[in-house]
Parts: structure tokens; sequence; C-alpha cells
């Protein structure tokens, strides 16, 4: 039984739970911008950074806004990336990343942390364009309307539900003190939500691994590159083969 699953050819119709895998690969972008709103403000105030309330809103933007500038740092070199060593490795790498990028918001307990949390969550995860060039690669003109649609409302539900999240479980040990007194969410309040956007991407990432194949049209690219750099390391050997042999002889 092979260890990775056969590259996916564009041909034929896919099933729901491949749509399903690549929403939850694609939603994380949403649930991990979405979900801090509601405990920023907070976040950042119990860093007293701000001298007044008139500042606290500058600070709360500048951390907020950190996820976009990494974004835009980075998204076009993931899609060199995804270029170079497949579709599949980078939307697992987004997973991995996104998981460690939350916990280090979550655990913050500096406004330099907090801001560091939110601008790694923009630069290690480039999933937002390569699921969709993945999509591109793996669907026929028919299914990608069916992929597309699923994907709107998955991450419409995920901008949803990601506030509550925040706004709920933030500060536990404070607002269910009979539950969370006495634990680590006292030291961290903002993590717990935080565990939740992880579990998210972990799950993700797992389901990824096991059910998300490389792109046939990529999978086909790479070996053309494999075999052209292998007859080209082959050519050079031989290369230096035959001057070798020539300058014996010209000795003999």
């Amino acid at each position: 039984m092979p260890l990775l699953p056969p590259p996916m050819e564009a041909r034929g119709q896919k099933s729901s739970w491949t749509f399903f895998v690549l929403a939850l690969l694609n939603i994380t972008d949403a649930f991990n911008l979405n979900v801090v709103w509601p405990m920023l403000p907070f976040m950042v105030d119990s860093y007293g950074v701000a001298a007044n309330e008139e500042d606290l809103g500058a600070w709360v933007g500048i951390a907020g806004a950190a996820v976009s500038v990494g974004q835009f740092l980075s998204s076009f070199l993931w899609g060199l990336v995804a270029d170079r060593i497949g579709r599949r490795p980078v939307m697992l790498m987004g997973m991995c990343f996104s998981t460690f990028s939350v916990l280090v918001f979550g655990t913050a307990r500096t406004y330099a942390q907090c801001v560091a949390g939110r601008l790694l969550s923009g630069m290690l995860n480039g999933n937002a364009g390569v699921v969709k060039t993945y999509i591109g690669e793996t669907t026929e003109k028919s299914e990608q309307i069916k992929a597309f649609s699923i994907f709107a409302l998955a991450f419409g539900i995920a901008s949803c539900v990601a506030p509550g999240v925040g706004g709920f479980l933030q500060r536990p040990a404070k607002s269910y003190p009979e539950v969370f007194g006495g634990t680590l969410f006292e030291t961290f309040p903002f993590l717990l939500p935080m565990l939740v956007a992880a579990s998210l991407t972990f799950t993700g990432g797992i389901l990824g691994y096991i059910y998300i194949p490389e792109t046939a049209s990529q999978w086909r690219r790479m070996e053309k590159r494999r075999l052209a750099k292998e007859a080209a390391a082959g050519d050079g050997g031989g290369g230096r083969g035959r001057s070798g042999g020539g300058r014996m002889d010209e000795s003999d």
C-alpha cells in the first residue's frame, strides 16, 4: 500500500469529501483572521502600551493589520515554492505553520509577541492562493463551480463562527472560574480560543496528508524537471570522462 495517494487528475468527478478537506485547508485563514477581533482590544490593553483610550485603537489596528502585512510579504513567495516543490507540501506546511503561529499569539505576554504572532499567521500560510490553484488543476470546469461555491460557504461560516469563539472563550478563568480557575488559562487568558484555532489547523493538516494528493499536472512538471536535471548531470559526467580520456591518450 503506497504511503502517499497517487497524483490527482483533473478528469472525473471528485467526491464531496475531497472538497470538504480542501475547504478546511482554505478556511483557516478566515477563522484565524476573525477569531482575534473580539479579544484583541482587551489583549492589547493588558500590555499597557497605550497611553490612553484614544491611543488604544491605533495599537489594536497595528496588531490586527499585521496578518495582512504578512500575507502581502509572503503570498508571491509561497506561489514560487508551490511551483517548485508541489501544491501538496505547501498546503500541508501552511497548516503546520498556522498551528505554530496561533499558539505564539495565544501565549503572548508582550505586545511585540502579539504582533509577531499575527505577522507569522499571515507569512507562514500561503494556502489562500495555493488551494485555489489546486482546484484549478484537479477539477474540470463543470466541477469548479461546485468547488468554489463550497469554499465560499465554508469561508462565510468560518468568518461568522470565529468571532463567537474568540468572544466567548477569551479570559475563561475570569468568565468561568469554576471550570478554568487555577489553570493555565489564568497565565494565558487568551490561549483557549487559539487552541480551538490550532485544533482546526492541525486536523486539516492530518486530513490533508491522508486524503489530498499532489496534482497530476504539477507532478508531471516536477518529474520533467527531475529527469532533465538527471540527464544534464549524466551528460556532464560523460563529458568529463571523455575529456579525461583525451588527456590520457595525449600522455601516452
